[in-house]
């Protein structure tokens, strides 16, 4: 049975978030939690967008227009277009790939994995609230 194909916002998302975790890696070498701080915000720094910016896409409140895409293709050094064509893990495009058999990794799984902490990636703690006078949180 053959898939519907997808939407171009779900493929511009989905090559974004590669494209975020080609700069992970790429910066990642050692992965620590401080070195894992701020790779959003250098990130959206690279795209030459706000990081706030970046989270609306990330959380899909904001999609990835025409003028955008060619910005994030030409920021991270693909070809125009780049972000409108389905890609395998691998990199390649459909017209590329050989068929599958659906159980390859998505391109954003590694990053699902690493933010549910279940990967090779140290786990950041998370940050409690400073207590003022008396133990309470202070606000």
């Amino acid at each position: 049975m053959a898939s519907q194909p997808r939407d171009l916002a779900q493929i511009r998302f989905d090559n974004a978030m590669a494209l975020l975790g080609e700069f992970v890696r790429a910066t990642i070498k050692h992965p620590d939690a401080a070195t894992l701080r701020g790779l959003d915000g250098r990130f959206a720094e690279r795209l030459l967008i706000q990081p706030s910016y970046w989270s609306q896409i990330k959380s899909r409140s904001r999609q990835i227009g025409e003028r955008l895409a060619r910005q994030f293709e030409q920021r991270c050094n693909k070809p125009a277009g780049w972000l409108d064509a389905t890609h395998d893990p691998a990199g390649r495009t459909d017209a590329e790939a050989a068929p599958s058999d659906g159980a390859g990794a998505h391109p954003t799984r590694w990053l699902n994995t690493f933010a549910a902490g279940q990967g090779p990636w140290p786990v950041l703690p998370t940050r409690r609230p400073r207590r003022g006078p008396g133990g309470t949180p202070d606000r």
